[in-house]
């Protein structure tokens, strides 16, 4: 892994229709029986007995109660769209003034009031001089890879060297791989 590397991480899905808890059986180990025969027999994995049974090696004996899965509906699966070295930015935050209304700071960052209301989590319109709200950014996260320059990076997001550089403080064109650039 390297810095500003984005992971898909898998997460266990199970379709709400398909719920079920596992439900198990048991298994009193007998003379030559194995972890490894036992699974064979019952159509599950080793590593699945071993964790049901928090067993730490696969060492078993001779009358021994195992609990043996016999249902199991999970399937490992990701989720997303496959990483671009896109991410857009989740929001910015703009403190209250006098005079400031959800509808002129939404149209001001060009977004709606409901999208204010449901980042804020807001149950009316009524603002607070000074009160800080979170505002969906219209920025995008862009992580360098090898390869990239600010001239191909501004024509890939159809944008100008110049406003990448000032939405990120940049004095030259120099990128390192892995660094975080707003679009």
């Amino acid at each position: 892994m390297s810095i500003g590397q984005v992971l898909r991480i898998p997460e266990n899905y199970i379709e709400m229709d398909k719920v079920s808890i596992p439900e198990y059986t048991n298994y009193t180990v007998k003379n030559g029986d194995t972890i490894y025969s036992i699974s064979k027999k019952y159509g599950v994995s080793v590593d699945q007995i071993m964790k049901d049974n928090a067993l730490s090696s696969p060492v078993i004996s001779v009358g021994m109660n195992l609990k043996i899965r016999t249902i199991s509906n999970e399937v490992e699966e990701c989720f997303g769209r496959e990483f671009d070295g896109v991410i857009p930015s989740s929001y910015t935050t703009y403190t209250v003034k006098a005079g400031d209304s959800l509808y002129k700071i939404a149209k001001q960052y060009n977004t709606s009031v409901s999208e204010i209301l449901n980042l804020n989590q807001l149950n009316s319109s009524s603002l607070q001089i000074g009160q800080v709200l979170k505002i969906p950014s219209q920025d995008l996260i862009y992580t360098v890879s090898k390869g990239d320059s600010l001239y191909s990076i501004s024509k890939k997001f159809q944008t100008s060297v110049d406003s990448i550089k000032n939405k990120n403080g940049l004095n030259d064109n120099t990128l390192q791989i892995g660094q975080v650039l707003k679009i």
